[in-house]
């Protein structure tokens, strides 16, 4: 702390202790203790120590201690009291100043003021050079009406020093504690200063070229209606406040301190005669607003050095033509209502300032606003300014979290700045940006680090000559924003995870109507709706450029369009330098625009052009077109907008129709147009437009035009499905069609067809047509498998069923992921998993196998008829017959086909057995055979060999292992052989017979039924049939048959059964007579020639099978080859049945037959179907009723409803055979036969002339049967 020295020793010492001044009432202007008129070179000097003043009232203004400085040496007044004063001060000035620097000076050590009272100066009040040192002392309860509540220094150079002192609960007008004016200095260290009051200045006010020091002080709970600490007013002296914590100081509003005099709450410290004076005289004149500022400089200086604290919900300073430096200072804990610095024309440097634990309101933007000012900051934190008409100069500042902020930083109107090291790592920010540049020019923005803001991380308004180098702009919501200005250069900063999904345009950078130039920059991971890192956006070319010679876009997305750049006006100038890694958009992952050409969808050109289009006829393809940008990207996005088609020459050509589409992601798709022309015209012109195309714009943009969006259309002749009707070709009506070129009429639509018009032809569900210019509707072989339909497929125009394909779609369809078999029928079934299915024909084979070992022991095994395996021999016929006939080309009722689906099912069994399709595909041993079908034929070549030779290895295993079980191997070989042909002959039959049917699928075109891809009768069909059909046909059909015929014919031509006939072939020939052993054979034959039938057209395919089923029966009932009379009945009147079927086919197959009739004609069927099941049932409960009661009952019931006779007995298979070998021997003896003959000749004469041979033949064997018993 400085003290002034007396150079002249002191070598008089005068003490003056001890002193009490009380209880008085003096005059004014009287001195109680005066110093004057001492010869300045006098060895002399001055101590007051223990003075007391208490209770002591001059009328006015009195001096308590009047001292002139003119001394010798210093003057001390220590351990002094001065208690209960009026109107008293201690005056200290020099009255004649010639050495101001040998002038003495008074100290004031251990000085205790309280409940000081005065009315025209401040208690110390230093005056005309004056020198006061005060120490260690304590001024309370002290009020003035004037300037300066304790201390006043002022006329002409006064110097003040204060230290370790109190000052608290003073007040005064303008200066609660403290008045410094005229060139004078107020020096105050580590002093407490709290709880005054003024007007103006609660602590201190500075006029007129003062200035003060304050030091490692305390400034606390101050208050005033201005400025609660110091208002400096016109003074050229700077005034430092240094290591000095300032807080809790309030501005009082005038209606606050109305209230607060009035109800003495925060202000009840002040003397209730100051309170009252100051309500009579200061009040009423005092404005209604108040100054919250803490320091309010009015052309002045001050400067804050050294760590100052500031704690304080107040604001701070606000400067006027003024010069402030903060420096080392600390300020938290406060709320901002209001700004916290503000500066007009002022000069303001801030060093290392920072802002700690404080909240931003709503009623407030910035903590330091300038305007017309030098703004200097330096290594400084949580600044949140705004510089208007200003010259800025910042050096870093960072940024912590700050509530409520709106922007951190506006730059308005500035000029010739700098701003470097700018960091922001704030987590949230409300408001607009971080760093807002407006209307400045010639700013350099280098080196600043923005992340993790809400809003935008720099916005730059009409601003020009701006610099951006070295930037980092993380995790801003809305980047930088750039409007009216003029970047001149962004260069080598880094944007990275900016902009969101909601963000509207440009996620890292926003630019609009701007020119700006970007190089060396990275563009990474920023998000927009438009445009992921860049939307570039104008309303003109004059302040519109965008130049990105080199930079990296990387990761960036926009939600619709432009990954990385979008921009909607002038296009920018890219670089070779740019970089472009993983961007995306749903338009444009790289860059986007606008719609600036038409073209045709999947090419690049404007130049289209129509051919072959129809006229005056709706266009019947889709005609797509895209709207493009410059970059030849399509438009995906655009769903509003419309292309519209017009002829250029509306003398040549007409447009109508749908010629008006919407855009569907940028591509509108023309189906329903029609161009009115002559046909065959080369020389239209159709215009296309679009709003979506902004034609002024691209003028501005380019300078003309960039596509002319027109289309050559050249007109064809009316093709087939049209006709010409007045120069236009209009397409044939519904019901109608037409093939031909130029046609001038339609056809009418074929049968088992709807025709929708032109040339689409709907087959009915169950027919076919094998291209798309047949006029043949065929019935398909399945028609389950044809859905019918319409398909514009040259190689299939009609729709399989799922599963089926080819020719009549009977071939299985075969993919990668579902392959088909044909199951039998032409019916495709699913395959199966393909080791299970080679499992299962594994298993499948032995059980067959199986199947067949079991025929043969039980064959091997019988030695005499059995009646039973007689009756399923008949129903295995009836079924075959049925079946046979059911599969003639004929329109059967699908309700009769559902009924008799069963008999189809066992006719068709062995086929479905060997259809193995599905493993014959997966094990790939198809061979050399077109389908799998010859591949099944060629195997069924050799079954016979194959399952003869096993069965062969197993009886010759038995024979040697159990001899006794094979007593006769070669019985047993023959037979198996015998039962194998004769079991498999039915297949031999209809699958050689299969090779030579044909079936037509157009007209005159016929292809094999067995495989419709193959022609009929070509060379590769007489291939097959030569390979496999004539081998089955002439071995296993008529060799193999007609070798056991021949056999068996030279063993019994004497009419007797031979033992070898009984031996081997007893299966061929039981249940017959012997001298009909040959009628199962006659049977076969039967149905080889119904088989052979299939091969010729359909009314003769009836035709020849009715020939040979009359034959067959009058065969049967003329020779009658069964022994019992039950038996050919039954089977005679399968025949009739069949017969019947095949009538009634013959009248389906009519077009004009009545309903009614058909519907007759269907129950006869199913009624005589039903009553030949029911016949044969009777006749194998009648057989098992034998040694059954039961089935007795049971043939008694069935009896009745199959309308036999009463006589029928119940004759066991074993009776029968003696009663037959009885009967054989008997009619040997000529005596019996002549009085058979004789009994036959009288019935003959009981019946009437013309009688029914029928009925005695009937009855033949009932006759017999009673002789036989006579016998």
């Amino acid at each position: 702390m400085p003290t002034f020295v007396n150079t002249p020793p002191s070598t008089r010492l005068i003490n003056f202790k001890n002193i009490e001044f009380t209880n008085s009432n003096l005059l004014s202007q009287i001195s109680i203790i005066r110093t004057e008129g001492i010869q300045y070179d006098l060895d002399l000097v001055l101590n007051f120590d223990n003075l007391t003043f208490s209770d002591i009232e001059f009328k006015s203004k009195g001096y308590l201690l009047n001292l002139d400085q003119q001394l010798p040496s210093n003057l001390t007044i220590s351990n002094s009291r001065f208690m209960n004063i009026k109107q008293g001060i201690i005056n200290i000035a020099s009255t004649k100043v010639e050495n101001p620097d040998l002038l003495a000076s008074v100290h004031l050590f251990n000085i205790t003021a309280e409940n000081i009272q005065e009315n025209e100066a401040s208690f110390l009040n230093v005056e005309q050079e004056g020198r006061l040192f005060v120490s260690d002392s304590s001024f309370k309860n002290m009020y003035i009406y004037q300037d300066g509540g304790v201390l006043s220094g002022g006329s002409s150079n006064t110097i003040t020093v204060i230290s370790n002192s109190t000052f608290e609960n003073n007040s005064a007008l303008n200066g609660g504690v403290f008045n410094v004016k005229e060139q004078s200095v107020i020096k105050i260290y580590s002093c407490n200063i709290t709880s005054n009051f003024a007007i103006t200045s609660g602590v201190i006010n500075v006029v007129s070229n003062g200035h003060f020091e304050i030091y490692d002080s305390l400034i606390y709970n101050n208050h005033a209606n201005k400025n609660p600490v110091s208002q400096l007013l016109d003074t050229a002296e700077t005034s430092v406040i240094s290591n000095t914590k300032i807080y809790l100081n309030h501005a009082f509003s005038k209606a606050s301190i109305i209230s607060e005099f009035s109800s003495c709450s925060q202000l009840c410290f002040v003397n209730q005669n100051f309170r009252d004076y100051s309500s009579s005289n200061f009040l009423s004149e005092m404005s209604e607003t108040h100054n919250e500022y803490q320091f309010s400089l009015i052309f002045a200086s001050l400067s804050m050095i050294s760590a100052t604290e500031i704690n304080q919900e107040s604001l701070v300073v606000d400067s006027f033509v003024s010069t402030l430096e903060i420096t080392d200072t600390v300020i938290r804990d406060f709320t901002m209502e209001a700004i916290a610095i503000r500066g007009v024309s002022s000069t303001i440097s801030l060093t290392n300032l920072s802002f700690v634990n404080f909240t931003v309101t709503d009623q407030v933007d910035y903590i330091l606003d300038t305007l017309d000012s030098t703004l200097s900051i330096t290594n400084s934190t949580s600044i949140i300014f705004r510089a208007r008409s200003s010259q800025v100069n910042i050096q870093g500042l960072t940024y912590g979290l700050i509530a409520n902020a709106i922007e951190l930083g506006v730059i308005s109107s500035c000029y010739n700045s700098t701003i470097s090291g700018l960091t922001s790592t704030l987590s949230e920010v409300l408001g607009r940006s971080l760093l807002r540049l407006e209307s400045s020019q010639n700013i350099s923005l280098s080196n600043a680090v923005l992340k993790n803001t809400q809003k935008s991380g720099v916005r730059i308004l009409s601003s020009n000559m701006i610099s951006i180098t070295n930037m980092n702009v993380l995790n801003c919501q809305d980047g930088v924003y750039i409007e009216s200005s003029t970047v001149e250069l962004l260069q080598n900063s880094s944007f990275e995870s900016n902009g969101n999904s909601s963000k509207i345009n440009g996620g890292a950078l926003h630019i609009t109507n701007s020119d700006v130039t970007l190089s060396d920059n990275i563009f990474r991971q920023n998000s927009a709706h438009d445009g992921g890192a860049i939307s570039f956006t104008c309303t003109s070319t004059s302040l519109c450029s965008l130049s990105i010679p080199s930079s990296i876009f990387e990761m960036n997305n926009a939600t619709e369009r432009g990954g990385a750049v979008y921009y909607d006006y002038k296009r920018p100038t890219f670089g070779q330098g740019i970089k472009y890694f993983k961007n995306s958009a749903q338009y444009g992952k790289n860059i986007a625009s606008y719609a600036v050409k038409i073209v045709f969808e999947g090419t690049s050109s404007d130049v289209m052009k129509l051919e072959n289009l129809a006229p005056g006829i709706t266009y019947d393809e889709t005609l797509k077109f895209a709207v493009k940008d410059y970059d030849d990207q399509v438009m995906v996005l655009d769903s509003q907008n419309q292309i519209s088609l017009t002829a250029a020459n509306s003398t040549v050509a007409e447009m109508k129709g749908f010629n008006v589409q919407p855009l569907v992601n940028g591509i509108a798709s023309f189906d329903n147009f029609i161009v009115h022309t002559n046909p065959g015209n080369q020389d239209v012109i159709i215009t296309a437009s679009s709003k979506a195309i902004d034609q002024i714009k691209i003028r501005n943009v380019f300078g003309s035009p960039i596509s002319n969006n027109t289309i050559e259309v050249d007109t064809r002749f009316c093709k087939p499905g049209e006709r010409i009707v007045d120069n236009i070709c209009n397409t044939c009506s519904a019901g109608t069609y037409s093939f031909a070129w130029n046609s001038t009429e339609c056809n009418q639509c074929m049968d088992d067809a709807i025709c929708s018009g032109g040339t689409e032809i709907n087959v009915n569900p169950g027919h076919w047509r094998v291209s798309l210019n047949s006029t043949s509707v065929v019935e398909c072989i399945n028609k389950e498998a044809c859905d019918g339909g319409f398909q514009n497929s040259e190689i299939q125009p009609t729709n399989c069923a799922t599963g089926y394909q080819g020719n009549l779609c009977t071939k299985c369809s075969v993919t990668e992921n579902d392959k088909y078999q044909a199951v039998g029928g032409f019916v495709c079934q699913k395959c199966p998993n393909p080791i299970l299915n080679a499992i299962r024909v594994i298993f499948v084979g032995f059980a067959v196998f199986a199947y067949f070992m079991v025929l043969i022991i039980v064959n091997v095994r019988k030695t005499s008829e059995s009646e039973i395996s007689i009756l399923l021999r008949i129903l295995t016929n009836y079924v075959q017959i049925i079946s046979l006939s059911l599969s003639f080309s004929t329109k059967y009722p699908s309700s009769l086909s559902d009924i008799l689906v069963p008999a189809e099912t066992v006719g068709s069994s062995s086929e479905a057995f060997l259809s193995f399709d599905c493993f014959v595909m997966d094990s790939e041993i198809k061979g050399p055979f077109p389908s799998s079908i010859f591949f099944k034929i060629f195997l069924l070549i050799w079954l016979p060999l194959i399952i003869f030779l096993f069965v062969t290895l197993i009886w010759i295993l038995i024979y040697y292992i159990k001899p006794k079980w094979v007593p006769n191997l070669t019985r047993n070989l023959v037979i198996s052989f015998v039962s194998i042909v004769f079991l498999l002959h039915p297949k031999f039959a209809q699958e050689s017979m299969n090779l030579f049917r044909c079936v037509k699928i157009d007209e005159g075109v016929m292809k094999t039924r067995i495989d419709t891809d193959i022609d009929c009768y070509s060379s590769e069909h007489g291939k097959w049939i030569a390979i496999l059909g004539l081998p089955i046909l002439v071995i296993w059909v008529t060799a193999m048959p007609l070798f056991a015929l021949i056999v068996m014919y030279k063993k019994t031509r004497v009419g007797e059964e031979s033992n070898v006939v009984r031996q081997y072939f007893l299966i061929l020939y039981q249940g017959l007579r012997l001298k009909h052993f040959y009628w199962e054979f006659v049977n076969s034959l039967r149905k080889v020639c119904i088989l052979i039938s299939f091969t010729l057209p359909t009314s003769a395919q009836i035709m020849f099978a009715l020939g040979v089923l009359l034959i067959t029966w009058r065969l049967q009932d003329f020779l009658e080859p069964y022994k019992l009379r039950q038996n050919n009945e039954i089977e005679i009147f399968g025949i009739n049945i069949s017969i019947i079927t095949l009538c009634c086919g013959l009248i389906f197959n009519q077009e004009k037959t009545l309903a009614s009739l058909n519907n007759i004609l269907l129950i006869i069927m199913v009624i005589f179907n039903i009553l030949f099941i029911i016949k044969w049932l009777y006749l194998l409960f009648l057989t098992l009723g034998t040694k059954h009661a039961f089935f007795r009952k049971l043939a008694m019931l069935m009896r009745y409803i199959a309308l036999q006779r009463k006589r029928d007995q119940f004759l066991s298979t074993e009776h029968s055979k003696d009663h037959t070998e009885q009967l054989q021997r008997i009619i040997k003896n000529k005596q019996f036969r002549k009085k058979f003959k004789r009994r036959q000749r009288r019935k003959k004469k009981l019946l009437p002339k013309g009688g029914m041979k029928m009925k005695l033949k009937m009855k033949d064997q009932a006759s017999k049967s009673r002789m036989l018993r006579s016998e």
